[in-house]
């Protein structure tokens, strides 16, 4: 489907942000804040280009599992 969050590459940058966050394990709204805006400024362009240059794949992947969940 369109929305599938397996061919939705912000969804998938977002899994990325989350699991160095929580890593981080924030005490509090302030320190979520502060280490989301750290973590985005220390994303590397080529992990959002990967992200975007594995559509294709990630697209015929799904069509071939007959539109059942993939991992990637």
């Amino acid at each position: 489907p369109s929305n599938s969050p397996d061919v939705n590459p912000v969804e998938n940058l977002w899994s990325i942000m989350k699991r160095r966050v929580e890593k981080r394990k924030p005490s509090d709204l302030r320190e979520l804040d502060q280490f989301l805006h750290e973590e985005w400024q220390n994303t590397d362009l080529s992990t959002i280009k990967n992200l975007i240059n594995s559509m294709k794949k990630r697209c015929l992947a799904l069509i071939a599992s007959n539109r059942e969940r993939i991992h990637y």
